[in-house]
């Protein structure tokens, strides 16, 4: 499978007010793009994606990039005419409906903000090395059952790193059809500037715990560098947890 990562530009309608828990909504806007493009495979991808080892995944990562707007209390400030991306990252074959459905459908809305697509941006070329340096931009979340009941896990937590590498693991062999046979290594920059974030809102009264605001570094052969870049880091990421981006590689 080719992994791609690309920015769709849209323009802000009128002046409005972004809830920062926008994260199932913008969910909701992919699929009713991939559905208006294609209804069958949009379901198909909805209900089944991609399973390994009796897990589904999507494969795909994304979330609003914000370059001048106003962050205060309430959300998100948006002033009318004002221009925001959609990051889409993963999957090319995925990707490609989903923005032909965005070119069909042009306008849409995402909480109480209305929004008409204006272009698309490629994203720039990476030169992916052994060892990476990555901003997050999202929060990562990671969790584990424990006795019925979900247990987010911590930075501190050494369960949070291994669950990580499963993850990309299952991933890389769904992405190449191969075993992932070489080292996988993580290192927060600066552990102490992470911090713990919860999103709300997800389906009614649902909610993900994570942990954002930190730079990693991850040590692994090219390949896997790319998954990680392109379909993120941990769990929930079309629900925009885990995305990164790419600061230096050495």
């Amino acid at each position: 499978m080719n992994l791609n990562r690309i920015f769709i530009n849209i323009k802000c309608q009128s002046d409005c007010m972004l809830d920062y828990n926008y994260q199932y909504d913008l969910l909701k806007t992919l699929y009713g793009a991939y559905t208006a493009q294609n209804e069958a495979n949009s379901k198909l991808f909805h209900e089944v994606g991609f399973i390994m080892e009796h897990k589904k995944f999507k494969l795909i990562n994304t979330c609003l990039i914000f370059e001048n707007s106003e962050m205060v209390k309430e959300g998100i400030k948006l002033k009318e005419g004002e221009e925001i991306k959609i990051m889409i990252s993963g999957v090319e074959h995925v990707i490609n409906e989903i923005v032909k459905g965005f070119i069909k459908i042009n306008k849409f809305s995402i909480r109480d903000c209305k929004f008409e697509v204006k272009g698309l941006t490629n994203d720039k070329k990476i030169n992916f090395k052994r060892v990476v340096l990555n901003k997050v931009l999202t929060i990562v979340v990671e969790s584990k059952f424990t006795d019925g009941k979900i247990e987010y896990l911590s930075v501190y937590d050494k369960r949070f790193y291994e669950t990580l590498a499963q993850n990309l693991k299952r991933k890389y062999k769904l992405i190449y059809d191969e075993e992932f046979k070489d080292e996988l290594y993580f290192d927060i920059e600066n552990v102490l500037s992470a911090k713990k974030k919860k999103i709300n809102g997800i389906k009614k009264d649902g909610y993900l715990k994570g942990y954002g605001n930190f730079n990693i570094w991850i040590q692994t052969n090219i390949k896997m560098q790319k998954v990680a870049y392109y379909c993120g880091i941990g769990q929930n990421n079309m629900l925009g947890a885990g995305a990164l981006l790419h600061l230096t590689s050495r």
